[in-house]
């Protein structure tokens, strides 16, 4: 063994540190962006509000919430909120139609709808299911295994978690939208990173209880004119903070010790910084959200219940957005459109069938359902007939993909469908 040294040449990615903070800012929610504003206020000097009044913020422990089992939040008087500023508050009976839309777009059969009627029916106020899978299935004469996969699929739509049949189920599944896909008990991981509690919610419709308390605050809003679509972003004034000029002229001033001149150098080469990151987040915000009002225009005008098969990538792309940063933009973001309030990512999904044209799943369920109920019930088409029929159709899908549909729809094999 001996000792020596060598020159090495290599390549390796080391992201700036703004780049690191204009991504976490990119991603943050409106109102964890309020937070992240006050914060920096309170050790910048020369941000400055035009109402001082909006760096006071209610602030609720969410660790305090869990532990204590607690959902009650401070109460806030409504007239003088809405002196304070112009907030879209979220009620707790604008889910319901949500709910609604997603689950007529997710079950187009009728006997997997009325399943999916069934256990939103029993859900309680907290969006926990409220009675057991067995129950459903005996009340709508089907299997339990059906119920089953029916309330797996609604556990998947806006909000995340609603049907889950506990708070460790709950709590599981947030962890796995997040990425951490591997764990079983939450309690024991929750113990080992105690950094995820920050994002984890008590319950599926804690940010739709109905308080006066802002939990969701869309950004973007989607109106009507005539027949065209107008896309406006949020201009929340704690957004539109200004540079405090006594500051300015005190940096300016040339009897300024080089110390403070220093210190005040700084910090206002921060705040411009930080300026030029919220104004990149909002016009990101308004491209996506105007690409959104343009691809699926005749679902927000009510022409149709069934959105434009487009994927992240395909919208990153078309946009010349990076994808991490796409993804960035749609994450924790809510749109007040005229069919009520999604989150940005709503709105892309991934298209079945590539030949002639492009269709969403919804409408390739449609289709199936619509191609058995009309075939002759003394010859019923096999999976190998539908796939043609789709093909002439200008739908490129495979005999096994046509199976996988049938089955999700609870369409039995041609087999057990002919009647004499």
């Amino acid at each position: 063994m001996k000792q020596d040294f060598r020159l090495e040449l290599k390549q390796t990615l080391k992201p700036l540190p703004l780049l690191i903070v204009e991504a976490k800012l990119l991603e943050l929610p409106l109102l964890e962006l309020q937070d992240k504003i006050r914060e920096e206020a309170l050790q910048n000097p020369f941000i400055e509000f035009q109402d001082e009044s909006l760096m006071i913020q209610e602030i609720i422990n969410l660790d305090q919430i869990i532990d204590r089992g607690d959902y009650s939040h401070p109460l806030v008087d409504e007239d003088e909120e809405r002196d304070r500023i112009d907030e879209r508050w979220v009620q707790k009976d604008s889910i319901w139609p949500r709910l609604e839309i997603q689950l007529e777009m997710e079950f187009p059969q009728k006997k997997l709808r009325l399943i999916a009627y069934s256990i939103l029916n029993r859900l309680d106020e907290k969006g926990f299911l409220s009675c057991s899978v067995e129950e459903i299935a005996q009340e709508v004469n089907t299997s339990p295994e059906i119920v089953e996969k029916v309330r797996e699929k609604i556990m998947r739509f806006d909000p995340l978690g609603v049907g889950a049949l506990n708070v460790k189920e709950y709590t599981i599944l947030q962890l796995h939208d997040r990425g951490f896909k591997n764990v079983k008990d939450p309690g024991v991981f929750i113990k080992e990173h105690p950094e995820v509690k920050k994002f984890l919610l008590p319950y599926p419709l804690y940010k739709y209880e109905d308080t006066k308390s802002p939990y969701v605050y869309p950004e973007v809003i989607i109106k009507i004119e005539g027949n065209e679509l107008r896309v406006e972003v949020d201009e929340n004034p704690i957004l539109n903070f200004r540079v405090n000029k006594k500051y300015l002229e005190l940096l300016q001033s040339p009897d300024l010790d080089k110390q403070t001149r220093k210190f005040l150098k700084e910090k206002y080469q921060k705040v411009l910084e930080f300026q030029r990151m919220l104004l990149k987040r909002r016009e990101n915000i308004r491209k996506v959200a105007e690409f959104i009002a343009e691809s699926q225009k005749d679902f927000l005008l009510g022409k149709n219940n069934f959105l434009v098969p487009i994927t992240q990538k395909e919208a990153a792309s078309q946009l010349n957005i990076p994808i991490s940063t796409f993804n960035r933009i749609v994450k924790n973001k809510y749109a007040d459109t005229p069919r009520g309030i999604f989150e940005l990512r709503f709105f892309f999904k991934k298209a079945v069938g590539r030949f002639n044209s492009r269709i969403s799943e919804d409408e390739l369920l449609l289709l199936i359902k619509e191609i058995v109920e009309n075939e002759n019930p003394q010859k019923p088409y096999s999976d190998e007939d539908i796939a043609i029929i789709l093909k002439q159709k200008g739908i490129n899908i495979s005999r096994r993909s046509v199976r996988d549909k049938r089955a999700q729809l609870g369409i039995p094999p041609s087999s057990k469908r002919r009647r004499v």
